[in-house]
């Protein structure tokens, strides 16, 4: 190489570093088909967190079991942990079902920098209709393959939402369910979230006799309003939340994940 080379690939470096652009982590890889990405963190500690925007996740074809087949994301959090459960996957199905429990739980908000109620109540449904509610879905209602529905409503929406709640998988050792809106996301008068563009997919397996693994994809797809957009650290919270909530930990008891 000569030193005009030399010089060429000196100025790009400095032009990259200077520009304040980040490389691109790796992809996004539930642990459905491999080692997941990112990895579990150790046990009872904070989950890993990594976040893509569009350009980053172009190229990224979900596997055939996140079921996303078709979708385009605007941005993509994933959150990995493990924790301990010493009595099994019937407690974790008792959890996922008690969707009242989810009223009054709280999270980081990175607007206010305070812990805020995330959830202002939520309630399990007889079906997509907002008017069926019903009693908490027992841990034997939690089976595979089913489709459940809830109604919750969150702090920043105009209106509850009505979320479809598709068990996917369902056994002694491996649990995966997917989440996603029915009714749209409004604002006052803006729709944030069109009907299906709110996903969240996340799997509990089995690590050891006592250790489970918990892995959360959520995303907002480009059918999303884009005012949606850049609150990847508030999505973060919220995922946080929803994990800290089905493992039975108080979920403002743990430094935020985005400050």
């Amino acid at each position: 190489m000569n030193w005009k080379s030399t010089r060429v690939v000196a100025a790009a470096l400095s032009f990259i570093l200077c520009s304040g652009a980040r490389p691109i982590p790796e992809l996004p890889q539930p642990p459905c088909t491999a080692e997941p990405f990112p990895s579990y963190s150790p046990v009872n500690v904070a989950p890993r967190v990594q976040v893509w925007e569009a350009g980053e996740i172009a190229s990224w074809v979900p596997p055939a079991c996140v079921g996303w087949r078709g979708l385009s994301f605007r941005s993509l959090v994933a959150l990995a942990g493990r924790f301990y459960q010493v009595r099994g996957a019937g407690e974790l199905r008792s959890r996922i079902g008690a969707v009242s429990t989810l009223k009054g739980v709280r999270y980081w908000s990175t607007t206010d920098k305070a812990w805020n109620v995330l959830i202002t109540d939520a309630s399990a449904l007889d079906g997509p209709d907002a008017g069926q509610r019903r009693p908490d879905f027992s841990a034997v209602e939690i089976k595979a393959p089913s489709d459940l529905f809830f109604i919750q409503a969150d702090n920043r929406a105009s209106a509850p939402i009505v979320y479809r709640m598709r068990i996917e998988t369902s056994s002694a050792d491996h649990i995966a369910v997917s989440i996603s809106n029915l009714s749209p996301v409004k604002w006052h008068f803006i729709t944030l979230f069109p009907t299906g563009s709110l996903r969240i997919r996340y799997w509990m397996d089995r690590l050891t006799s006592e250790v489970w693994g918990f892995y959360l994809l959520s995303g907002e797809t480009k059918q999303a309003s884009w005012l949606a957009g850049g609150h990847e650290a508030s999505y973060i919270n919220r995922a946080a939340a929803l994990y800290w909530h089905l493992l039975g930990v108080p979920t403002d008891q743990n430094p935020p994940l985005a400050p």
